[in-house]
C-alpha cells in the first residue's frame, strides 16, 4: 500500500511525516517507483528540508515495503508564516519522470 501521513507529538512541538511504498502493489493501475516528503516553513525560523526520498525498489514487482519517517521542530510562534507544512508525492514506473539510479532521481528517464 502506498501512502503519506503527518502528525504532531510532544504537545505540537514536533511535526512528523511518513511516506511508504510497495512497488508490487497495484495502486489504480500504477506501481510506485519511489516517494518523497518535504517540510517547509516561511519563518520562525524558516525551514526547507528539500525532498527526502525512500529507498528505491529493484523493479515494479519488488514486494519490499519501503518507508521513511522524519520529523522537524515546529515553531511555537503564532501566525500562518510560522506553520510547518508537510508535502509528499510518489514517483511511478512508466511515468517517464524517475529512475532508480544510485538513489537519485533522474528526470526524463522511463522507469
Amino acid at each position: 500500500m502506498n501512502f503519506g501521513t503527518t502528525w504532531q507529538e510532544n504537545f505540537g512541538a514536533r511535526v512528523y511525516g511518513k511516506v511508504q511504498i510497495q512497488a508490487s502493489y497495484n495502486d489504480g493501475g500504477g506501481h510506485a517507483a519511489g516517494a518523497y516528503q518535504r517540510f517547509t516553513r516561511k519563518s520562525g525560523p524558516s525551514l526547507d528540508t528539500g525532498r527526502l526520498y525512500t529507498t528505491w525498489p529493484t523493479s515494479q514487482w519488488d514486494p519490499t515495503v519501503r518507508s521513511r519517517t522524519d520529523w522537524v521542530w515546529e515553531s511555537l510562534l503564532p501566525g500562518s508564516d510560522y506553520d510547518t507544512h508537510h508535502y509528499y508525492n510518489f514517483l511511478w514506473y512508466g511515468s517517464g519522470t524517475c529512475s532508480a539510479l544510485g538513489g537519485k532521481v533522474t528526470p526524463n528517464i522511463t522507469c
